[in-house]
């Protein structure tokens, strides 16, 4: 996916606060970025991570409404994993027997069925809510899925953006039982994280 330049000159009269890993944005400016994210198309997703009161939620509703979309929302803390990726199934087909009078035998692969969530057409925004509570297995799908746009053999259609919120007072997450990362080892190169001020 292209990385729009978002931060330059992306209103004018208005400036980011730029830190290494991170923008420091108002509600305000986080709302525009999103409309023009979305606007744009084919962006990096985006991160908003804020502390009680902050309202990352508020702000991505607000967005697509301005933007007249229809967000769809989800919170992966309260995920399953088959509510995420979908629900694993067997795919089998028959092979014909080098025996010609016996039966022909069965082989598979394990599928996943795209989940109901996963949009078909159209445009909006997909939210990926409080993704540092996510369980490890969700974690590392919802990662691979911002990163590619796709899940599974499902390719994410153009005029969606991902936009995933986290909670500035748990904000790492875990990639082993004894080891915690902190956000920007572990995906600053497929968020661009703007820090609700």
């Amino acid at each position: 996916m292209k990385h729009l330049k978002l931060f330059e000159n992306w209103q004018e009269g208005n400036s980011l606060e730029y830190t290494q890993d991170s923008h420091s944005v108002t509600p305000e400016q986080a709302k525009d970025l999103i409309k023009k994210a979305l606007a744009e198309g084919g962006v990096k997703p985006i991160m908003l991570v804020g502390g009680p009161g902050t309202g990352p939620g508020a702000i991505i509703e607000k967005s697509a409404k301005e933007a007249g979309v229809e967000p769809i929302r989800l919170e992966l803390s309260l995920m399953e994993p088959a509510d995420f990726m979908g629900v694993p199934r067997l795919s089998s087909r028959e092979i014909p027997n080098v025996n010609p009078e016996g039966p022909g035998v069965m082989s598979g692969t394990m599928k996943y069925s795209t989940p109901s969530w996963f949009p078909v057409d159209g445009s909006g925004i997909i939210v990926l809510g409080s993704i540092n509570r996510a369980n490890p297995q969700i974690l590392n799908a919802a990662i691979s899925f911002a990163q590619s746009g796709r899940l599974g053999t499902s390719q994410l259609p153009e005029g969606w953006l991902i936009v995933a919120t986290a909670d500035s007072h748990n904000f790492y997450f875990h990639r082993h039982q004894d080891d915690t990362n902190d956000i920007s080892t572990v995906i600053s190169d497929r968020f661009t994280v703007l820090n609700l001020g």
